[in-house]
Formats: structure tokens, sequence, C-alpha cells
């Protein structure tokens, strides 16, 4: 690839594998085309270090083309140059690639393997992979957005997804241990659009939550909602009361009066 002025060669010419600082944009057309993959974010780091130290001019030249800053670079140290380079992949303007072997059109083994080997998880497991209380499912990174309730999941980082399958391993019969060892293996790096995934990804499924409303009891009010008062008109209005039989009442106010027993005009109604 002829490098343009929004691209940056992070190894020395007589480096064998070549790893490049380009635009997103860029990025995504280079990994469809084939011939350049995603570099992980801890080798990229350590890549965009090295060239800052050893390249220094290019790099400025490289940042003057693109109009990355308007700052004068010559205040720029090799530390602050390589903060700005990280900066950039950061803020997922620009990614790192790194060269690799071009993958030709009938070659599909890597999906195939992803595919079998899901489905024979799914085989073995009889049921939805549980863990804690959730529940899991495994797709191949193509099939990832052909998934009918995509929605319905959500994609779990690399770190968790290692922990759910190890768990899942430790109480599975040998034959799915074995096949769930096989996808901890096969797991994707963690990425970003408008990147793609390269391997196996676990989905957690999204817990739905409903709200059960409460039935109004005999008096008209419903429980768990306040009774309107001073302090909150805003609240449920209190439930109408029956009118008072008064003369029920007094006859109730002697005769406990005659037999001494205490009362109030509450126990009265």
């Amino acid at each position: 690839m002829a490098l343009e002025h929004n691209a940056l060669l992070l190894t020395p010419f007589w480096q064998k594998e070549r790893r490049i600082l380009v635009r997103t944009t860029e990025a995504l057309r280079l990994c469809r085309d084939g011939g350049y993959e995603h570099l992980p974010g801890r080798q990229a780091n350590a890549c965009l270090a090295e060239a800052a130290l050893r390249d220094r001019a290019e790099v400025c030249d490289f940042i003057l083309r693109a109009r990355l800053t308007s700052f004068a670079l010559s205040a720029f140290d090799d530390l602050q140059l390589h903060g700005l380079l990280r900066e950039l992949v950061e803020s997922a303007d620009f990614v790192v690639v790194r060269e690799c072997a071009k993958v030709t059109q009938g070659e599909t083994s890597s999906l195939a393997r992803q595919r079998r080997l899901v489905r024979a998880i799914e085989t073995e497991a009889r049921k939805a992979l549980s863990h804690e209380g959730r529940r899991y499912r495994l797709v191949a990174d193509a099939d990832l957005h052909r998934l009918p309730n995509r929605d319905a999941y959500d994609v779990v980082s690399r770190r968790d997804a290692l922990v759910v399958l190890e768990g899942l391993a430790r109480l599975a019969p040998p034959g799915l241990a074995s096949l769930l060892a096989e996808a901890h293996q096969r797991l994707a790096h963690d990425w970003r659009p408008p990147l793609s995934p390269d391997g196996l990804i676990l989905l957690k499924q999204i817990v739905q939550r409903r709200y059960v409303e409460r039935p109004v009891d005999a008096s008209g009010w419903r429980p768990g909602i306040p009774r309107k008062s001073v302090f909150d008109p805003s609240a449920s209005p209190e439930a109408d009361r029956e009118e008072v039989d008064q003369t029920r009442q007094a006859t109730t106010l002697i005769k406990a009066s005659q037999d001494g027993v205490p009362f109030c005009e509450e126990c009265a109604r």
C-alpha cells in the first residue's frame, strides 16, 4: 500500500511485518480487502512509543501533513509526541494495523471452524449457557450482525468472557468442558467500530424488567402508593369513607360508658 498523508509507517523499512498508523476509515477498507489486521492495544502502544523515539522527524512530518495540531512541534519531546499519537488512537480517529497474509476468496476455514464449534457446544449443552443466573450465547464473528434477536443480547468483553467460560467449564461434563476450553482460545479480542471482531463472541442476554402493579384493596387504596395529604398533594387521594351512623354510634357510646369499657370515636363507628 502506498502511504498517503493520513498514514504513518511505524516500523523500519527493513522489518518484514509492516505496522501502520492510519485513519479508521482507511483501516476498515484495508482489513476488508485482506492483507491487514487490527493490532491489539498494548502492541499498538509499544509500536507508537518506538516510532516516536526512533523516527522523530517522520512523526512530526506526519502530524503536520495530517494537520493534527496547530502547536509548534519543536517544543514537543519524545514522550509528548508519543502521547499525541496515543490520543489519536484512543479517540478512535486513527488505528494501528499490521500486515498479514492475505486470505484468498475461497478460504473460509476460520469461520467454518467457529461455526462448527458453536454448533457442537449448543448440541452438548442442550440448552442456553447459564452462569451465575445469567444466560449467554456464543456466535461466530461474521454471524454477530445476522443474529435475528440481536437486540436481546449485549456483547461481553474478552476479559469477562474468559471468566464466564472458565466457570462454565468447571461445572460442565468432560465433553462440553473440552469444547468450552477450545472456545476460550478462539475468543475475539476487544474491538470497536469501524473494525470487526476476529473470533468467537460471547453474548449476554439482557434482563427484561417487568413492573407488576399491585391490586387495589377493598378501601380503594393501592399498596405502595402514598395517600394524599397537605404535605404531598400529588399523591393518590384517600378513599371515601362511609358516613357515620350517628344512632348506632350513640348507642355504642352509652353502652360502653355503662360497662366502664375504654373507647374512642373511631372504634365506635
